[in-house]
């Protein structure tokens, strides 16, 4: 189980062009306000240092890119969640939508359906499999600035 741990972490992840502006732009607006969820940027600009980026007509419709809506299976239980990760000022108060700066959000991002990811929760750390994408923007021909 930990070989699987560490071949997750160096796992590279794909995203958009546009994808790393936008994420960029919300970890530098994150640390001038000095948001809570400030601790969790170092991992996610690591994530982006070890990105391939691609244009947004050519990532697949297998990866989590912002604004995906994915089913969640969090292992070793059958249990599912479904959430959209969504840049912090797009979360709102609607159920389900997670911050990319949020511990799964970071987590997630630029995985595909298969991947399995080690995310922190509040009652521990837990392994989570990318079970199926149910609305990608990018595979409906919605390409955001």
């Amino acid at each position: 189980m930990e070989n699987n741990l560490f071949i997750m972490k160096k796992k590279k992840i794909i995203l958009t062009i546009n994808e790393l502006n936008r994420i960029t732009r919300s970890i530098e607006y994150a640390k001038t306000i000095d948001s809570p969820q400030y601790r969790f940027i170092s991992k996610l600009k690591s994530l982006l240092r070890r990105a391939v980026i691609v244009l947004p007509t050519e990532i697949p419709n297998s990866i989590i890119t912002l604004n995906t809506k994915v089913s969640l299976k969090i292992l070793p239980t059958i249990d599912k969640i479904e959430l959209t990760i969504m840049l912090p000022e797009d979360v709102g108060v609607k159920k389900n939508n997670v911050s990319i700066l949020s511990p799964i959000g970071a987590a997630l991002i630029g995985h595909e359906v298969g991947d399995i990811v080690a995310c922190e929760f509040p009652s521990g750390f837990f392994q989570i499999m990318v079970d199926k994408i149910i609305y990608q923007p990018e595979a409906s021909g919605h390409y955001y600035q």
